[in-house]
């Protein structure tokens, strides 16, 4: 039976994206950097914490302010929400359809999961772009010496150096360290992370767990995303490049969050009433114009807003790798 030509939300299929997208998150750093916060509505608020609101500490003498304390709010700067729409659609023909069990039929499960894939990648590199567009929360490594402010690769530079440094501009210990791929593999040949590993273990042999002891941090993760770029011609290949690549995070994130919480960044997501409150929403309809039999569009998206929540929660390190 022909779909109305407006579209309409289904349930399953929007029920399917919530859990592929759950399942594809897991390789993507984007959500641990800046986890997901539901909303109810694409204006509402959350609690934004500068340096001024969280950091200063204020006269604690009760005589300086005639016999009664100084009020402090603990909480935020009220800032609001502003949740973009996000989506992307693709096309199947309703001639293999019409082959396929109904509903939920295995054709609009393939078209969900690409689309969700790429909505998801889409988001990784918004908390990058996010991230590193901070004003003064972020610097570029240079050259290929052995000094603090030289690259980690080429068997060059000194990361724990560098990375307690930077912890001093944090005004909370960070609990996650996101690494691109290349920084990793940079990581586990560096003469210096190695010589430090022998303080620390018997085996000189560098993972993630031993970075975790050096940099005294509590997670160090390795960004999997990858996105391609460009085709030079129609037929040509696109090279695939990690959304992470050359970079290095380092970020307090809080683990039960709500708008009032103080964490590095945050997505706010907007829950969708005809998607039974979740935070995706799949709707389709049939074009009887084109293709032999017509085709059924699926389109897959969600409204979001990725913010910084508290610049002086992260660092990041660019230019790691040359």
């Amino acid at each position: 039976m022909p779909r109305d030509v407006k579209g309409y939300v289904d349930p399953l299929l929007s029920g399917f994206a919530v859990d592929y997208a759950s399942i594809f998150a897991r390789g993507l750093v984007g959500p641990m950097l800046a986890p997901a916060i539901p909303i109810s509505k694409p204006d509402a608020q959350y609690a934004y914490f500068g340096k001024d609101v969280y950091a200063q500490l204020p006269n604690t003498e009760l005589a300086a302010n005639g016999g009664r304390p100084n009020r402090v709010g603990g909480k935020g700067e009220k800032k609001p929400v502003n949740a973009i729409d996000h989506g992307l659609d693709t096309m199947i023909d309703l001639r293999d359809a019409g082959f396929e069990d109904a509903p939920f039929a295995p054709s609009e499960r393939r078209a969900v999961r690409s689309l969700v894939s790429k909505l998801s990648l889409a988001h990784d590199r918004r908390v990058r772009d996010k991230l590193l567009a901070e004003s003064g929360r972020s610097e570029s490594l240079q050259g290929n010496g052995t000094e603090e402010v030289n690259r980690w690769s080429g068997r060059g530079g000194d990361p724990v150096k560098k990375v307690e440094s930077r912890k001093s501009k944090l005004i909370v210990e960070p609990n996650l360290m996101v690494i691109g791929r290349d920084v990793w593999q940079a990581l586990r040949r560096n003469p210096k992370i190695i010589a430090r590993v022998g303080e620390v273990q018997a085996a000189k042999v560098v993972t993630l767990e031993t970075l975790s002891v050096l940099f005294d941090i509590e997670k160090v993760v390795v960004a999997r995303g990858q996105i391609g770029g460009k085709r030079e011609s129609k037929g040509g290949d696109s090279d695939l490049t990690g959304i992470w690549d050359g970079l290095c995070i380092m970020a307090y994130v809080e683990e039960n969050l709500t708008e009032e919480s103080l964490t590095a960044a945050a997505t706010f997501f907007v829950r969708y009433p005809e998607a039974g409150g979740e935070m995706w929403l799949v709707r389709t309809y049939d074009d009887e114009s084109s293709g032999m039999r017509g085709s059924r569009i699926i389109f897959s998206g969600n409204s979001s807003d990725e913010k910084i929540v508290c610049p002086e929660a992260f660092w990041g390190i660019k230019g790691i790798v040359a």
